[in-house]
Protein backbone atom coordinates (compact mmCIF):
# COMPACT_ATOMS: atom_id res chain seq x y z
CA UNK A 1 0.00 0.00 0.00
CA UNK A 2 1.54 3.34 -1.08
CA UNK A 3 2.13 6.03 1.48
CA UNK A 4 0.17 9.18 0.72
CA UNK A 5 2.04 12.39 1.40
CA UNK A 6 0.05 15.40 2.51
CA UNK A 7 -0.45 17.95 -0.28
CA UNK A 8 1.24 20.63 1.83
CA UNK A 9 4.42 18.58 2.04
CA UNK A 10 4.46 18.07 -1.73
CA UNK A 11 3.97 21.80 -2.29
CA UNK A 12 6.72 22.60 0.19
CA UNK A 13 9.09 20.19 -1.57
CA UNK A 14 8.23 21.76 -4.92
CA UNK A 15 8.85 25.27 -3.55
CA UNK A 16 12.22 24.21 -2.11
CA UNK A 17 13.21 22.56 -5.39
CA UNK A 18 12.16 25.68 -7.30
CA UNK A 19 14.10 27.94 -4.92
CA UNK A 20 17.21 25.77 -5.27
CA UNK A 21 16.93 25.79 -9.06
CA UNK A 22 16.47 29.55 -9.06
CA UNK A 23 19.52 29.99 -6.82
CA UNK A 24 21.60 27.77 -9.05
CA UNK A 25 20.51 29.73 -12.11
CA UNK A 26 21.46 33.04 -10.46
CA UNK A 27 24.83 31.60 -9.48
CA UNK A 28 25.34 30.34 -13.03
CA UNK A 29 24.59 33.81 -14.44
CA UNK A 30 26.94 35.44 -11.94
CA UNK A 31 29.70 33.01 -12.87
CA UNK A 32 29.06 33.63 -16.58
CA UNK A 33 29.44 37.38 -16.02
CA UNK A 34 32.63 36.82 -14.07
CA UNK A 35 33.98 34.56 -16.80
CA UNK A 36 33.15 37.18 -19.41
CA UNK A 37 34.98 39.85 -17.40
CA UNK A 38 38.00 37.57 -17.03
CA UNK A 39 37.96 36.90 -20.78
CA UNK A 40 37.98 40.64 -21.48
CA UNK A 41 40.85 41.12 -19.01
CA UNK A 42 42.79 38.29 -20.64
CA UNK A 43 42.34 39.86 -24.07
CA UNK A 44 43.51 43.22 -22.71
CA UNK A 45 46.57 41.65 -21.11
CA UNK A 46 47.35 39.74 -24.30
CA UNK A 47 47.31 42.99 -26.27
CA UNK A 48 49.53 44.67 -23.70
CA UNK A 49 51.95 41.75 -23.75
CA UNK A 50 52.07 41.83 -27.53
CA UNK A 51 52.83 45.57 -27.44
CA UNK A 52 55.54 45.03 -24.81
CA UNK A 53 57.12 42.29 -26.92
CA UNK A 54 57.12 44.63 -29.92
CA UNK A 55 58.68 47.40 -27.82
CA UNK A 56 61.35 45.00 -26.57
CA UNK A 57 62.15 43.88 -30.12
CA UNK A 58 62.44 47.49 -31.25
CA UNK A 59 64.64 48.36 -28.26
CA UNK A 60 66.88 45.38 -29.04
CA UNK A 61 67.20 46.42 -32.67
CA UNK A 62 68.00 49.99 -31.64
CA UNK A 63 70.61 48.84 -29.11
CA UNK A 64 72.27 46.74 -31.81
CA UNK A 65 72.46 49.80 -34.06
CA UNK A 66 73.77 51.90 -31.17
CA UNK A 67 76.45 49.35 -30.32
CA UNK A 68 77.57 49.37 -33.95
CA UNK A 69 77.78 53.16 -33.96
CA UNK A 70 79.73 53.23 -30.68
CA UNK A 71 82.22 50.74 -32.13
CA UNK A 72 82.39 52.46 -35.52
CA UNK A 73 82.99 55.91 -34.01
CA UNK A 74 85.58 54.56 -31.57
CA UNK A 75 83.59 55.70 -28.55
CA UNK A 76 83.62 52.21 -27.03
CA UNK A 77 85.35 48.93 -27.77
CA UNK A 78 83.97 45.38 -27.57
CA UNK A 79 85.19 44.90 -23.99
CA UNK A 80 83.43 48.06 -22.81
CA UNK A 81 80.20 47.03 -24.52
CA UNK A 82 80.40 43.56 -23.01
CA UNK A 83 80.98 45.05 -19.56
CA UNK A 84 78.01 47.37 -20.06
CA UNK A 85 75.83 44.40 -21.05
CA UNK A 86 76.98 42.45 -18.00
CA UNK A 87 76.23 45.36 -15.65
CA UNK A 88 72.84 45.86 -17.26
CA UNK A 89 71.91 42.21 -16.80
CA UNK A 90 73.25 42.04 -13.25
CA UNK A 91 71.73 45.39 -12.30
CA UNK A 92 74.99 47.04 -11.20
CA UNK A 93 73.95 50.12 -9.16
CA UNK A 94 77.31 51.86 -9.71
CA UNK A 95 76.60 52.57 -13.35
CA UNK A 96 74.20 55.48 -12.53
CA UNK A 97 72.24 55.09 -15.75
CA UNK A 98 75.36 55.13 -17.94
CA UNK A 99 75.84 51.62 -19.36
CA UNK A 100 79.01 52.51 -21.28
CA UNK A 101 81.11 54.57 -18.83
Amino acid sequence: MPIALPAGLLVAAAVVAFALALGWRRRERALARELSALDERLQELSLRLEAAEQDAAEAHAQSTVNEGLLLEKGIADEDELEEARRRLVEGDPSRDGDPVH
